[in-house]
Parts: C-alpha cells; sequence; structure tokens
C-alpha cells in the first residue's frame, strides 16, 4: 500500500500541479491516487467517480474525515457523470486502474479533457491522438505516470 499507493500516487504530484482544472478521478476505488492528490491539493475540485457502493461509500467517509471540502464523490458509471449537468468542464482526467490506457484516452476524449494523467507499466504505450507533455517516474520501479494533452 505505501510503494504501490501512496507513495505512486504521491510521485504524480508535480505532473498534476501543472494542469489548474478540477480534477476527476475515474473508478477512484480505494481513493487512489486521487484521494492522496486532493489531500495534497485541497484548494482543487476533485471530482471521484465509483461504480461500487460500498467503495463509494468507503470514499465518503475517507473525504469526510479528511477533511476534503472540494473532493465529491459520484457514485454512478463515468459515462453517467459526463453526460450530467454536474460534470466538470475540460477537466484532468486521472485513472489508475480504469481501464487500458488506449480506452482510458478515449474516454478522456469523449470528456473534453484538458489532460490526462495516466499510470502506466513501461514500456510506454502508444497515445495516438495524444502528445506526452511530461513524465513522472512511478513507484514500483517499471510504471511511469504519462501526463498528456489532445493533439
Amino acid at each position: 500500500l505505501l510503494t504501490e499507493g501512496i507513495c505512486d500516487a504521491w510521485a504524480a504530484l508535480p505532473l498534476v500541479e501543472r494542469i489548474e482544472r478540477p480534477v476527476v478521478d475515474l473508478g477512484s476505488g480505494s481513493g487512489l491516487p486521487g484521494l492522496i492528490l486532493a489531500a495534497a491539493l485541497p484548494d482543487r475540485p476533485f471530482a471521484l467517480v465509483e461504480v461500487r457502493r460500498k467503495r463509494a461509500a468507503f470514499l465518503r467517509e475517507a473525504i469526510r474525515r479528511m477533511g476534503l471540502p472540494r473532493a465529491y464523490v459520484h457514485h454512478c458509471r463515468a459515462e453517467a457523470l459526463r453526460d450530467s449537468g454536474d460534470a466538470p468542464r475540460r477537466p484532468l482526467l486521472v485513472a489508475r486502474a480504469f481501464a487500458p490506457p488506449p480506452e482510458v484516452l478515449a474516454e478522456a476524449t469523449r470528456w473534453g479533457a484538458e489532460a490526462c494523467l495516466l499510470n502506466v507499466v513501461l514500456p510506454e504505450p502508444d497515445v495516438q491522438g495524444w502528445s506526452v507533455l511530461d513524465r513522472a517516474e512511478g513507484r514500483p520501479e517499471g510504471r511511469r505516470h504519462l501526463l498528456l494533452t489532445p493533439g
């Protein structure tokens, strides 16, 4: 949990700080990286999207106990939030284990995301239609965070 969860999320912080947009964490699950990033950036809006009821309840309680006033849990499918009036516009989309990179990038395109943060196993995947803006080494070794922008 410490190295593959918390430290890995922390390693992505410099990339997230570069894009001053609301953050949408798809498939938030146990809250990694969403809760860690929201704690580090308490003034930034965070939408944690989780379809599983028990995990959404856990995330709500964690947000309450951590005192994260701008973090919200959306207990729904990603497309339901995306298509609703409650979705942040042009977000930074984060997806640690939501889907394989090509599917995450397709979802980021549907969201009209300003940028997308991927946590990938090396070698880096093909990111057609997206440009790598920056990289950060992940934890454990052999993982990397990619900050991508459309185009």
